[in-house]
């Protein structure tokens, strides 16, 4: 996945490449993004698809029926209205993502679910032309986010997917009240470098503490993976 978004982010000349996943009644999540610093830029990684529908007119498209052909903001809104946003407000100072364009995989609408390519600059607006190169690497795209989506590409998974083994481990052993220094005793490592795999797993499930992580692996249904 991320050998292909950094391949599409190369081709279309763009700042950010993202691949997300949209369930309707579910939630949004970036399951991917490029280059890798982006993460640490994103103000969350994961909601509520019915909160990022009302926030983003991409995804409100998006959920639509017959969303099948590349499009990009400018075409939904006039862009000063999207840069005036309160989503792309959040966006604009360093994301890259003050023009998007979006490639979707209508094949995979299914299960109340939306796949989408996301590509993003900085300082200028994507053209008719890109557009055409987007339609033409389509097939390519449908192919990638199906095989993603057939080894069990859900919110939970790709959640799942973005943690490491060590990671959900650890994530694993403080949803049984252990602390940073207990999962240390526990796995015979330091306590300083379970701290820095609790500092990398708030940044992939857009928490900022230990209970909060616990709670979203919770309602995630990631709990199992991380102590099974």
């Amino acid at each position: 996945m991320a050998v292909t978004l950094e391949h599409l982010r190369a081709v279309m000349g763009a700042d950010t490449a993202g691949f997300y996943l949209h369930e309707r009644g579910g939630s949004s999540l970036a399951v991917d993004l490029s280059p890798d610093d982006v993460w640490r830029r994103v103000p969350f990684v994961e909601a509520p698809t019915a909160l990022a529908a009302r926030l983003h007119p991409g995804i409100r498209h998006l959920l639509r029926p017959g969303t099948l052909h590349p499009f990009s903001i400018t075409d939904l809104i006039p862009q000063s209205e999207w840069l005036s946003s309160e989503l792309g407000t959040l966006m604009r100072p360093d994301w890259g993502r003050n023009y998007q364009l979006a490639v979707p995989v209508p094949s995979l609408r299914y299960g109340g679910a939306a796949w989408v390519w996301v590509l993003g600059r900085s300082s200028s607006d994507f053209t008719d032309s890109d557009r055409e190169v987007a339609a033409a690497v389509h097939p390519v795209l449908t192919v990638v986010a199906r095989h993603h989506a057939a080894a069990g590409g859900t919110v939970s998974a790709a959640l799942a997917a973005l943690l490491t083994q060590r990671e959900l481990t650890v994530l694993g052993l403080f949803a049984d009240g252990l602390t940073s220094t207990g999962a240390a005793y526990r796995l015979g490592a330091a306590p300083r470098t379970i701290d820095k795999h609790a500092e990398r797993i708030y940044r992939k499930l857009g928490v900022h503490d230990r209970a909060t992580a616990v709670m979203a692996a919770n309602r995630l249904g990631l709990r199992s993976a991380a102590t099974g």
